[in-house]
């Protein structure tokens, strides 16, 4: 393959992986989860309560201070305490039930999907693997997958855990002083507005470092494959300087 076929090839993969979203690519990576997403929504419902116990702890310490400590009481404040162990225990079991499921359910998605793609290599036909290094092909079946596995084990579920819990946390704060909680919130288009430009940034250089590591693959897995010919031919210094320069 020649030098300006891989650059052209490697442009075309820059602009598809250019967009930000794909509805189509989404919708197809959902339909992988089949019988898993009562599992995921049981991993959903963990997290959500325990997200609520988790709150719960704000809103003892404020009653320890203002009912208890300020007024010497130390068994009211021997039973918020034991309140206070008891819902961090909760909290933290239903957070590991959540990991546990949400793994389980993103390694069978998984095996499922590589499954397929290893069906579907073996019966691509000869010249795409001509056209296609082998090395580019090995990210593709290994660390991409696993960024999806990561996906499904965590992070959708982690979305909608997180929203609750910012939700949660907003909701406490009116509660305890809704004038603190005003001031506290005045910060909030600054922190949009930073996060936005940083995930822009973020997702750019992501995948420009995907796409760098899928060509270092590529070079490292066809000078493995072709060593002899590499060899044959004297390119030895040739072959690192190119390694050298990826």
């Amino acid at each position: 393959m020649s030098e300006e076929q891989t650059k052209d090839d490697l442009l075309q993969e820059s602009e598809i992986l250019g967009k930000g979203y794909d509805s189509r690519l989404a919708k197809r990576l959902w339909s992988y989860v089949g019988d898993q997403k009562s599992r995921l929504g049981l991993a959903v419902l963990l997290l959500l309560t325990g997200s609520v116990a988790e709150l719960i702890g704000p809103l003892l310490s404020k009653i320890a201070i203002d009912d208890y400590i300020a007024k010497k009481d130390l068994h009211g404040l021997l039973l918020i305490v034991l309140l206070f162990i008891g819902a961090a225990t909760i909290a933290t079991a239903l957070r590991w039930g959540q990991m546990f499921i949400t793994g389980k359910a993103g390694q069978i998605v998984m095996y499922r999907l590589r499954m397929e793609v290893f069906e579907k290599l073996q019966r691509l036909s000869i010249p795409y693997f001509d056209r296609n290094p082998v090395g580019r092909l090995m990210t593709r079946v290994t660390t991409d997958i696993q960024a999806l596995n990561e996906l499904f084990g965590s992070g959708i579920v982690a979305v909608f855990g997180d929203v609750f819990m910012l939700l949660g946390i907003m909701i406490v704060m009116f509660v305890i002083n809704w004038k603190l909680a005003l001031i506290t919130l005045s910060v909030m288009p600054v922190l949009l507005i930073i996060t936005f430009s940083f995930k822009r940034r973020v997702r750019v250089l992501y995948r420009a470092t995907r796409q760098k590591i899928a060509t270092l693959n590529s070079n490292l897995q066809e000078n493995i494959i072709g060593m002899r010919i590499v060899q044959l031919f004297g390119r030895e210094k040739r072959n690192f300087e190119t390694f050298d320069e990826i």
